[in-house]
């Protein structure tokens, strides 16, 4: 079967899908939550989230299995769903040219997905907390989930409770704020003694390097959190130990990077054909003051 590609992926602008009405999808999530709870029956809800052995890249290394949500990325669907994405990461992205993004129906999938959270959000949320619920059953709540494998939603200001089903919540983001916040809070709670099971529900959020944003990056590493960035090297080639005076861990080895040391970066390896002299791709020997 022939790949398809739906993505205008050589662009250098950015074209904007429509906007989802974010207030209406709250307002529908928290009725999908209140009935869920409450036990009121919804019938015929397929799966919607990806299992631990669906997508190969989160099941390598060792710790809790990864269960994700599989939007299709940017404006894939038509409704836009990163909307800090650059021209470099829609150019580049691996929803739509690595892994299982090769195969039609997949992507048909996922554009499904994210057409239903715009359009019948209660159904969306009804098939995501029954399946929340199943994975924490089989699990006994041992388990990680990442909402935003090709999305960059901000799910905790829509629904916070979509958080308190696993072990460890964690994404990636091109949002500042959002890293920023989410680092925050996770020190206010260390600060104030809150229980180690709540501390380790809040979402852990690494800030994706976009080759525009490095003083941000910079500063969230002083202050604790962790970046990711794409490096210009073979898979089989070693990472340096460090880059920008910062220690780094290799991301490609596993995705689980809440695991990542505090003040580290992640290096990840070019995917799906990605144009390694993009401003966002940094080189194995890169010095800080290269980039200043």
């Amino acid at each position: 079967m022939s790949k398809i590609t739906f993505l205008p992926v050589l662009s250098e602008t950015i074209v904007k899908g429509k906007p989802i009405q974010w207030a209406e999808v709250r307002s529908e999530a928290q009725r999908a939550e209140h009935d869920h709870f409450a036990g009121v029956k919804c019938v015929g809800l397929k799966p919607i989230l990806t299992a631990p052995t669906g997508n190969q890249k989160l099941t390598k290394g060792e710790g809790l299995p990864v269960y994700s949500l599989s939007l299709a990325p940017a404006n894939l669907s038509g409704y836009e769903v990163c909307p800090w994405r650059t021209v470099d990461c829609t150019r580049g992205c691996i929803g739509h040219t690595a892994g299982n993004a090769r195969f039609p129906g997949t992507v048909l999938g996922r554009i499904a997905r994210t057409v239903e959270l715009a359009e019948n959000p209660y159904r969306f949320f009804r098939r995501l907390l029954k399946d929340l619920d199943k994975a924490k059953y089989d699990t006994n709540g041992s388990f990680a989930y990442r909402s935003n494998a090709f999305s960059d939603i901000p799910w905790l200001s829509i629904l916070p409770s979509l958080n308190t089903f696993a072990e460890r919540n964690y994404n990636y983001t091109k949002s500042t704020e959002m890293a920023f916040r989410s680092l925050r809070m996770r020190k206010h709670m260390w600060m104030f003694g809150l229980n180690q099971t709540v501390y380790e529900q809040a979402e852990h959020l690494t800030l994706s390097f976009t080759g525009d944003n490095l003083k941000d990056c910079l500063l969230y590493l002083k202050e604790g959190g962790n970046v990711a960035v794409i490096m210009a090297k073979r898979k089989s080639d070693p990472i340096p130990a460090t880059l920008w005076g910062f220690p780094t861990v290799d991301g490609d080895a596993n995705d689980r990077r809440y695991m990542d040391p505090q003040g580290s970066i992640a290096v990840l390896t070019p995917k799906g054909g990605l144009d390694r002299t993009r401003k966002w791709v940094v080189a194995p020997n890169e010095r800080l003051e290269d980039r200043m």
